[in-house]
């Protein structure tokens, strides 16, 4: 039984699960949405002709019991029908609740064709409906191993128990329940692998989407920081410039550049220098979650934070917060000229964005004012 064994998918990943199944159970509405649509007028029709003396049908004493099982079935697959098509009740079932469902369902559709069978076989009619059922139902649906299993030998076992009922002796007996075994273990192999192969597929599809997002992320962050690289600068600075603009809030753009980084480089080597940017790009993050911007590496050690509804008050918070955060590094940095420790500057502008301000403004103003600060830094120090 080993090659059966793959066939039993231990997820790892509760979320790709998760995933899975949600796929799974879509796929299994719309089929099985088909499949009810499809049993409503074949029972409908069945139902209607047994009420016609003229055909050269003969239910005999078990008229009334055919009746039964063709209305049970049509006011089941009515009901299930109406349940996942109709918007508003369909809005009211949770997907667990349609999952069991659709379990319960494929037992009871089972059970039902057996009784068919069993009722024709008490009549001397050779009748297949319960093997066709079985094949069909394999065939229509995903159902994982672990509960297609019950569904058909449970069904399966019950079948066995009740053929003495129906009068079944000899040959006869011993051909129906070798040929009846085989049918359900057919089944039930092919229900498994259909539930593998779309195992397959989707883990192709999730794969594929990796991929596609690590190629995204790799094309929009910076790898040394894990910021956003300047590639999808222009596209966020008109996004919150557009939101400024509705909230009718300003739009506020920090430039952050450390001082005298060429300097560190040249002294302390490039690693020692990117590891500067690194820490300077983590405090950074945390301002952008706390206060809802966005920040990318603009290019060496200059980083571009952008907020749409930035209070001035806050925009000073932001920047103290930043010098503070560095200051308490205490890394020294022989090269400055205005500190024995790294620093950094911080460049702003923040304005209510108006029709006649170019976004791009912003950008080149919160530049301009870090140039100033550089500045009068030196001339302060000087």
């Amino acid at each position: 039984m080993n090659w059966l064994n793959e066939y039993f998918i231990n997820f790892t990943d509760k979320d790709i699960k998760k995933a899975f199944d949600l796929e799974v159970l879509k796929l299994n509405i719309h089929r099985t949405r088909i499949l009810a649509a499809l049993i409503i007028f074949l029972e409908g029709f069945f139902l209607l002709i047994s009420f016609i003396p003229a055909l050269p049908i003969n239910y005999g004493d078990y008229l009334y019991i055919y009746r039964s099982f063709y209305i049970f079935l049509l006011v089941y697959a009515g009901v299930y029908l109406l349940c996942v098509t109709h918007p508003v009740i369909r809005r009211k079932l949770t997907y667990t609740f349609v999952e069991n469902w659709l379990v319960v369902s494929g037992f009871l559709l089972l059970m039902w064709a057996m009784g068919i069978t069993l009722l024709d076989q008490m009549r001397d009619v050779h009748n297949f409906t319960y093997f066709f059922m079985l094949m069909a139902f394999a065939s229509a649906t995903v159902i994982s191993p672990s509960k297609s299993f019950p569904i058909y030998f449970g069904n399966h076992i019950l079948y066995l128990i009740l053929h003495p009922v129906v009068g079944l002796t000899g040959n006869q007996l011993v051909s129906t329940i070798f040929n009846g075994t085989t049918v359900v273990i057919t089944s039930w192999i092919i229900s498994v692998i259909f539930y593998k192969y779309h195992h397959k597929d989707f883990m192709k599809q999730q794969q594929i989407i990796k991929q596609k997002k690590e190629l995204e992320r790799l094309s929009t962050r910076d790898p040394l920081t894990n910021l956003y690289n300047r590639r999808n600068l222009e596209h966020k600075l008109l996004e919150h410039y557009h939101k400024a603009q509705k909230a009718k809030k300003p739009l506020t753009v920090l430039m952050v550049d450390i001082d005298y980084y060429k300097g560190y480089n040249d002294s302390y080597g490039h690693v020692e220098g990117d590891k500067i940017i690194q820490t300077v790009a983590e405090y950074i993050k945390v301002i952008v979650r706390e206060y809802g911007g966005y920040a990318c590496r603009y290019g060496g050690d200059e980083i571009c934070m952008i907020f749409s509804q930035l209070g001035e008050n806050q925009m000073e918070q932001v920047k103290e917060a930043l010098h503070d955060a560095l200051r308490r590094e205490a890394i020294e940095n022989k090269a400055s000229r205005v500190s024995e420790y790294v620093t950094m500057s911080i460049g702003a502008y923040a304005n209510v964005p108006q029709a006649h301000i170019d976004p791009m403004d912003f950008i080149a103003n919160a530049d301009n004012d870090l140039y100033d600060e550089k500045e009068s830094r030196i001339q302060v120090k000087a």
